[in-house]
């Protein structure tokens, strides 16, 4: 390293780097797995995370616009992992998984697992811990307020945060709104 870099920048680099690697590997590897086009893992996820999400609650979570996100619902729609549902007033549109989209989640979480478990390998579990630490703190500070937890959150596993609470959102929440976490049907917890 040149003399003249301070080992914070260094340090900043590295981790931008292993930001970006990551985020691309897990997109690419659970993308390839469910085979239905670009955002449709994570589609995945978020439609079996919550019940009866929306298009709309949809295309927060993968940053689409609308009519992007009704084509992915569509592609769902067409590999048998996704059904609609009317509401109860007859104009609005559920989204559930169809046993078979319950089943490739299920893959694409595990995918997900088994690419930062390799990732993470050589760290002990103090480092582990005190890595996830360090990201539960830093986490908020890239996160704009006008972003969707669900944006962030969109291939996460709800139920692997401790009390079922998002790191991400009782931070956000102290910051911004100054309010308690709203814990969400998914286990993973919305702004309120």
């Amino acid at each position: 390293m040149k003399q003249d870099v301070p080992p914070s920048q260094h340090a900043a680099n590295l981790i931008g780097a292993l930001s970006l690697g990551l985020a691309d590997r897990i997109v690419a590897e659970t993308e390839a797995l469910i085979g239905a086009g670009a955002n449709a893992s994570a589609a995945l996820i978020l439609i079996g995370s919550r019940p009866d999400m929306t298009i709309d609650d949809l295309r927060h979570g993968v940053k689409l616009t609308h009519s992007a996100t009704v084509r992915t619902v569509m592609r769902l729609q067409a590999a048998g992992l996704v059904e609609k549902h009317s509401g109860e007033d007859g104009r609005s549109v559920y989204l559930r998984l169809s046993p078979k989209g319950r089943r490739d989640m299920a893959r694409v979480q595990k995918l997900r697992e088994r690419i930062l478990e390799a990732a993470l390998a050589d760290l002990s579990q103090a480092e582990l811990r005190q890595f996830g630490a360090m990201a539960a703190r830093v986490l908020p500070n890239i996160v704009p307020e006008s972003v969707s937890v669900d944006a962030i959150c969109r291939l996460c596993d709800g139920k692997v945060c401790p009390d079922a609470i998002c790191p991400l959102t009782p931070e956000r929440d102290a910051r911004w709104r100054g309010g308690a976490p709203q814990e969400c049907r998914s286990g993973v917890s919305q702004p309120q």
